[in-house]
């Protein structure tokens, strides 16, 4: 898998990036939502660098079921905005020299999960449709960490009340809608759609919610380090991931 991964992140990176003293300008913010204008002031992001790539590493907690217990991991991550893509690379530690590793991607419109036991041992084979419109509703939730897609004009915004945005994208014939929410600081604290749940073989359209804070200084701009990921089930809330950004990254 480690080859694969090399392969993939030097596709991620074989393209230059597309005029790279593209800065954000006041005048980008005028056909954006107040909250949008006012969030990229709060993060200092006008006149910085549009992000084109991102590296980012984090480490955390993974619970692999609702009754799981939470295991450590640590994970590499790479995003290229401008092809809409990223890839996940995590190790997830089960027992003390067993891991799991952990592949999530989502490439030129195709998502894909594969999880290996001791590198070897394929448990997870994930891929279709429905794992598309997932993968690609994570590539838009993550946006706080790549702030500058949000002056994309395929985003269609719309107000839902004074802390809450609507926003709707499409990608080839994946659209995806979900609704971002802002503190009364004016950050985005959480993002929130519908997403595809798998329960072994069962397949259901379920509230799916991520959570930002801890809002820390990378390359000038203000970006949520602290990460948690929860699904709202009829069971109750199943929240798999939480973690911290150690290092981001950009161009």
């Amino acid at each position: 898998m480690k080859k694969k991964i090399q392969d993939k992140v030097k596709k991620f990176y074989k393209n230059s990036i597309k005029y790279r003293d593209d800065k954000v300008l006041k005048k980008d913010l005028d056909k954006l939502p107040r909250l949008i204008q006012d969030y990229f002031r709060k993060i200092n992001l006008i006149g910085k660098e549009r992000i084109k790539r991102v590296r980012l590493s984090q480490k955390g907690l993974f619970k692999l079921k609702p009754d799981s217990k939470w295991k450590p991991f640590s994970a590499e991550q790479y995003v290229n905005t401008e092809d809409w893509s990223f890839l996940w690379y995590a190790k997830i530690k089960m027992i003390p020299l067993v891991n799991f590793h952990v592949v999530d991607e989502f490439i030129e419109g195709k998502g894909a999960l594969k999880a290996k036991l001791f590198n070897l041992i394929t448990v997870v084979d994930e891929e279709g449709e429905k794992l598309d419109q997932g993968e690609f509703l994570r590539f838009i939730s993550e946006a706080p960490w790549y702030p500058s897609f949000y002056l994309n004009e395929k985003i269609v915004w719309n107000k839902i009340d004074e802390t809450t945005m609507e926003l709707t994208i499409t990608m080839k014939q994946n659209q995806i809608s979900g609704k971002i929410l802002f503190d009364n600081l004016g950050f985005i604290k959480e993002v929130t759609a519908k997403r595809y749940y798998t329960n072994q073989n069962n397949i259901t359209f379920e509230d799916w919610h991520g959570f930002y804070e801890g809002y820390k200084e990378f390359n000038g701009i203000l970006i949520p380090t602290d990460f948690k990921v929860c699904w709202h089930l009829e069971s109750g809330n199943y929240c798999y991931i939480k973690g911290k950004i150690l290092n981001i990254e950009f161009n």
